[in-house]
Formats: structure tokens, sequence, C-alpha cells
């Protein structure tokens, strides 16, 4: 069971705002829209589950790993990467990303001690 999903989509590379125009960002082969698959805490199952599927179609995704958990066995959220694994992800074209050293409540450690984690 995947853990956790979020996708983002972006419908267009430039909107008016505030009576403006602003480019929000440019897509892979001049495409008018793209969607960001994106998952959280580098569970194991992102590489032997969510990688593997995404793989088979074409797809890749962002994965955002939680530096002081990987390659922890047991945890309330299941097993979680390894640093091979994030390797070997990272080689078959998935981006693989920051979520913080200890994903620390950024309400309850005040802004210097988050910033030093992230």
């Amino acid at each position: 069971m995947l853990k956790s999903l979020a996708i983002t989509v972006c419908l267009s590379s430039a909107s008016i705002a505030n009576g403006q125009e602003v480019s929000v960002c440019k897509y892979w082969g001049d495409r008018t829209a793209a969607v960001s698959l994106t998952y959280d805490d580098g569970v194991k199952e992102h590489k032997t589950l969510v990688a593997t599927e995404l793989e088979k179609r074409g797809l890749r995704g962002t994965f955002w790993i939680i530096g002081n958990r990987v390659g922890a066995e047991e945890t309330p959220h299941g097993a979680r990467l390894s640093w091979s694994d994030i390797r070997d992800m990272e080689k078959q074209g998935h981006e693989m990303a920051s979520h913080s050293w200890s994903h620390p409540n950024c309400r309850k450690v005040g802004f210097e001690a988050f910033m030093y984690d992230v």
C-alpha cells in the first residue's frame, strides 16, 4: 500500500497575476502542462513498488528522503530506503531530494534549528 502520494499539476507555463504575465516554468518537450509525481519520507516500497511501476510506464518520480532514517529497518511506517537503493533509483532517472535530515516539526524547533536540519 502506498504511504503517500502528492500530485502537483501545472496547467500553463504562463499566467496573469496582478495584471502582469508570470512565467511559471518551461516544460520538457515544449508541453503546455506538467504533472509531478512526488513521494515523501523514503520508505522501501518507493523502490520495490512505486519506482518499478513508474519505470514500466516510462515515468519518473521525485522521492523526498529523510537523511537520518536511511537504511532503518523498523519504523512505524515500514523499512526505509538504503543509500544503495537511493543511488540505484537515481541511476534509473528518478529525482532524489532532501526532506531534511531528521524531519523536525518546524513549528516546535524554531527557525534556526529547522534551517540547520534542512
